[in-house]
């Protein structure tokens, strides 16, 4: 009787303890109820779409990015720009108690820019900078400097277009520099490579990279001057939506007549193989800056390719050579980076404009135009013959025969 009693409460008291470990778990309500979590296919990759670039006036004082913090002297920096652009002899500074770190950085980077004509000094001495000149004609100073202004704003608008992203704006820059500038060997111009390249439209590679530069600064668009292990070469490396390529301007103006797209938006091992340079160092025209990470694939179609142009108006590129279509224009979207390859004939030469390819066609040796909207091509009214046909800003020029006069094409 005791040994069953005993039992008993043995069973009663087992009980009460699984229940008491139970009862915290099964009790307790959850604060928050548990969502059902259904998982989502991985979205396909697509290409960044960078933002519009804002038309701004010409600022003939615009700095790239990396200058434009508190470290550098950007107010100073203007001054200096001012009163050197219009040949004046002084600059006193006595009254602002200029930090002289401040003012050697604005002289530095105003002599390394080039903007000046014909200045060849600043020095620094008892809060007076006193600049010096190669021609002591301070007419002929501001003359220059005038022209160097207008040619420089000319370039702007003859390239960039409202509407255009901060990349098709680079593309349309690299394109309008590498079709206007005669590409020429260091040291035959008596003005700096900057001044001989927007207003001389004649350069050697640090010209251009310069210039290239200068006016992706107007935009605001990051870019460095890149510079080859053995100090014998200069390009540019733009970065656009935190995404960074290799531009190079001199092997574009020096092929094709500047009507290639091959020197745009290489990686990294692009530029190994199409430059030749192992290794390079980039600047921002005052300080040593270690160059970005290029290995975007965006742009690796073009590597191979010949002649090619932009069609802004569809947001995409039209080029020669892709993958044994050597004679047939492929279209590349910049939008998601689809190729495709139009339903047209064997090409000469060709140029875009307004969303529409013009052509030579090789079998008939006409001037013939293919609407992708429509997917039809066909020879221009009155039947015209060429060997040359390119596009410079808005307008079509096509010569009937090599090293002719080229003429405008005038499109009904």
């Amino acid at each position: 009787m005791k040994r069953a009693a005993s039992l008993l409460a043995l069973g009663i008291l087992s009980l009460a303890l699984l229940m008491g470990c139970a009862a915290p778990y099964t009790e307790l309500p959850l604060q928050t109820p548990m969502p059902m979590v259904t998982p989502e296919p991985t979205p396909e990759p697509v290409l960044p779409s960078d933002s519009s670039v804002e038309i701004a006036a010409y600022d003939r004082g615009a700095l790239p990015l990396s200058l434009k913090t508190e470290s550098f002297p950007g107010e100073l920096y203007e001054k200096m720009l001012a009163a050197a652009s219009a040949g004046e002899e002084e600059l006193d500074l006595s009254a602002e108690n200029a930090d002289e770190a401040a003012v050697k950085a604005a002289r530095d980077y105003l002599l390394g820019r080039g903007l000046v004509v014909s200045l060849s000094d600043i020095l620094y001495e008892k809060g007076i900078l006193s600049f010096s000149y190669d021609s002591a004609d301070a007419a002929a100073l501001q003359a220059g400097n005038a022209a160097f202004d207008e040619e420089a704003a000319r370039i702007l608008s003859f390239s960039v277009r409202a509407g255009m992203s901060k990349l098709e704006c680079a593309l349309s820059l690299y394109q309008s520099l590498s079709q206007l500038i005669e590409l020429q060997p260091p040291a035959e111009s008596s003005n700096t490579p900057l001044y001989a390249a927007i207003v001389e439209k004649k350069a050697d590679f640090s010209g251009l990279a310069k210039a290239y530069g200068f006016l992706l600064d107007q935009f605001g668009i990051e870019n460095l001057l890149v510079q080859a292990d053995d100090g014998s070469y200069v390009w540019n490396i733009i970065t656009i939506d935190q995404i960074s390529y290799h531009v190079d301007l001199s092997f574009a103006a020096s092929l094709e007549k500047g009507q290639t797209l091959r020197y745009f938006g290489m990686s990294d091992e692009q530029a190994r193989a199409i430059l030749g340079y192992g290794e390079w160092s980039g600047s921002d025209g005052l300080s040593d800056i270690k160059p970005p990470i290029c290995d975007s694939a965006r742009f690796e179609a073009l590597a191979k390719s010949t002649k090619g142009d932009a069609d802004f108006a569809a947001h995409a590129l039209y080029f020669l050579g892709y993958e044994g279509l050597e004679d047939v224009p492929v279209r590349l979207s910049l939008a998601d980076g689809e190729i495709a390859s139009p339903e047209m004939g064997k090409t000469a030469q060709f140029a875009c404009l307004d969303g529409r390819l013009y052509f030579i066609a090789k079998e008939d040796g006409l001037l013939h135009v293919y609407d992708p909207e429509e997917e039809w091509s066909g020879p221009l009214e009155g039947e015209l013959s060429a060997t040359v046909l390119l596009r410079r800003g808005d307008e079509l020029l096509y010569a009937q025969e090599e090293g002719g006069e080229l003429q405008k094409l005038l499109i009904p």
